[in-house]
């Protein structure tokens, strides 16, 4: 059976102290590693944690290289040539749910642009009130979000970093940082941007779009067919939904093998 090792640790990232977790994957009789590595770049609030359940899941199966989540994909793609350029040997790049264009203009973001932009410039209106968040036990802060997070229909399933991740968001430092970050992306993300699919490596990306995704305008899907075709672009038809990560991340694991296995067969 293949074993899972985990190693957190805060490195810096532009100056700026970044918590990254690294999962490998290793045959205990054989002492031997994994020969491939991906890397993912999270969505907001870009806590990593929360996709410990869903990467342990995906080492189970196969390893791929560099994967996306919502913005995390806009991120992804931006440095996906970089990488390459500079002797990397990325295969492939798979974008989750990929907010990538006109994120002001998907269902969230109007109802949601306006509210973000008037907070992230008086930040100081969120931060005296949610101050008192310190005070509130990380215990307590659990017990809340299992209260929320918890499906009638799988009560007992919510993975553990899920819980935790959450109940890590529940502070005044760092809902600030989700509203900046998110103010950011509208600002940045906004018409389709051809120079994130250079030429040369097109036949390296997939995009997985969800139905109904509240992110995501809904011409973007098909407006990604017409330029980059059925074989880059595929759409989920399994209700899995933008955070896929709280409940569907077993479900979402056996999508992405079964999207890399052909491939992966292949190049091992």
């Amino acid at each position: 059976m293949t074993e899972i090792e985990k190693n957190t640790e805060w490195i810096k990232v532009a100056h700026k102290y970044t918590r990254i977790t690294w999962q490998k994957n290793y045959i205990p009789k054989l002492n031997q590693e994994a020969g491939l590595i991906f890397v993912m770049i999270p969505g907001n609030p870009g806590n990593e944690k929360f996709y410990e359940h869903f990467g342990q899941r995906i080492l189970e199966k196969i390893p791929i290289i560099l994967m996306g989540h919502s913005i995390g994909s806009y991120m992804a793609l931006k440095i996906f040539p970089q990488l390459i350029e500079n002797g990397f040997n990325v295969v492939k790049l798979l974008c989750l749910f990929p907010g990538i264009e006109q994120l002001a203009l998907s269902s969230n973001g109007k109802r949601n642009g306006r509210f973000l932009e008037f907070f992230d410039k008086h930040s100081t209106l969120t931060k005296i009130p949610l101050s008192f968040l310190w005070f509130i036990p990380n215990s307590f802060k659990r017990f809340i979000v299992r209260l929320i997070l918890r499906d009638p229909l799988i009560p007992e399933y919510i993975p553990e970093c899920v819980i935790e991740s959450t109940a890590e968001t529940i502070s005044s430092s760092v809902t600030q940082n989700i509203i900046h970050l998110a103010n950011n992306e509208f600002q940045i993300v906004k018409n389709h941007d051809d120079t994130l699919f250079p030429n040369e490596y097109r036949d390296r990306i997939i995009l997985y779009y969800g139905k109904n995704d509240g992110w995501v305008p809904e011409s973007c899907v098909e407006e990604q067919i017409e330029r980059l075709g059925k074989s880059c672009v595929f759409l989920d038809n399994n209700g899995s939904d933008h955070e896929f990560v709280n409940l569907n991340g077993d479900f979402m694991a056996k999508t992405v093998v079964s999207l890399f296995e052909p491939f992966f067969k292949t190049l091992l």
